[in-house]
């Protein structure tokens, strides 16, 4: 299994870590906050124009991201469509990465929505998809499981949506979540932890040698966690097949089921119309074998092929402004 050289360090700036993203120059308190006023005083059928102006201004003025998304594209339909023209291809890429930031500012707009003070009940649908024979009875043996998700379609509301399906905060089973640390967004993540009863933690830069257990603990004793499983954080990551090339993800969520001996289930959220947003959970992952490290990799392996199939759907969702296959020639 090939491997970071380190898996005891921290935060790997250079490896395209979620962040970098974080530096955007969007990406600060006074957007995030004239974003709420604005969307909190506006009608909500109003406010998509308004930001959909400012999804144009990411894509005209964030350059590095835009260049990154675009070559992720390429990889992607050479992957899926060999037989298609180059010209069409780049033409495809192009058009796919103006869309997707046309989204990434509509799914802002959601958050604002969903988070501020009006009555979100009214403002959105949920529907659910996937394996739930096998949750239920996997939370009717007192143990938790693990949601992985993706950067892909809205995976706050995938939360949530979660949390209504299974009575989070009504006698249901606790829900965690755990988020990179990003402390402009802080009002919007406080307003999802609310309205889904989210008990949430966050990784930092400087490593918590103490986290791994506390997660582990509340696993084993019924606990749900919901994460991102598809970014490496740091350099402890594996090297699996995505769209056919050897590709970075992260071992941590792997090794967390290994060590709380309790299955993954691949998890996504995406939206076919404005704040309709559907939740697939696609059959679990177990982590288990007599080699440690080839249970994780074959986990992640299998998680990568879900997201995959995911990803393809949902292209214009798929909001992973890092260079996934290295820096675009």
């Amino acid at each position: 299994m090939q491997a970071s050289p380190s898996i005891h360090g921290g935060l790997d700036r250079n490896s395209g870590s979620i962040a970098t993203y974080n530096t955007g120059f969007l990406n600060n308190r006074p957007i995030y906050w004239l974003g709420q006023w604005l969307l909190e005083n506006i009608e909500p059928e109003a406010l998509y124009p308004m930001t959909r102006f400012f999804g144009e201004l990411m894509h005209l003025t964030m350059g590095r991201f835009r260049r990154q998304v675009r070559s992720n594209m390429l990889q992607v339909l050479r992957h899926l469509r060999p037989q298609m023209p180059p010209a069409e291809r780049l033409w495809r890429a192009f058009s796919i990465t103006h869309r997707l930031f046309w989204n990434r500012a509509d799914m802002y707009t959601d958050h604002a929505l969903l988070t501020g003070r009006r009555t979100s009940a009214s403002l959105a649908t949920y529907g659910w998809v996937g394996d739930f024979p096998s949750l239920t009875r996997r939370l009717a043996s007192g143990k938790g499981a693990i949601f992985a998700s993706a950067h892909l379609g809205n995976w706050h509301e995938g939360s949530v949506g979660v949390s209504r399906l299974l009575g989070t905060g009504r006698g249901g089973p606790p829900l965690r979540t755990l988020l990179f640390k990003n402390p402009r967004q802080a009002r919007f993540l406080d307003g999802f932890a609310r309205r889904a009863s989210l008990r949430q933690t966050y990784v930092t830069a400087e490593a918590d040698p103490f986290l791994m257990v506390e997660l582990v603990r509340g696993l084993r004793q019924g606990e749900l966690l919901a994460l991102l499983a598809d970014v490496p954080w740091d350099n402890r990551w594996v090297e699996v097949p995505f769209f056919g090339r050897p590709t970075r993800f992260p071992v941590g969520p792997a090794r967390l089921a290994r060590l709380a001996e309790v299955p993954l289930y691949p998890a996504f959220c995406v939206w076919k119309q404005r704040r309709h947003f559907v939740s697939t959970i696609c059959e679990p992952i177990e982590v288990s074998g007599p080699d440690p490290l080839e249970a994780e990799q074959r986990a992640v392996a299998r998680f990568a092929a879900v997201l995959e199939g995911f990803v393809s759907e949902n292209l214009d969702q798929w909001f992973n402004f890092n260079a996934v296959w290295g820096a675009p020639s």
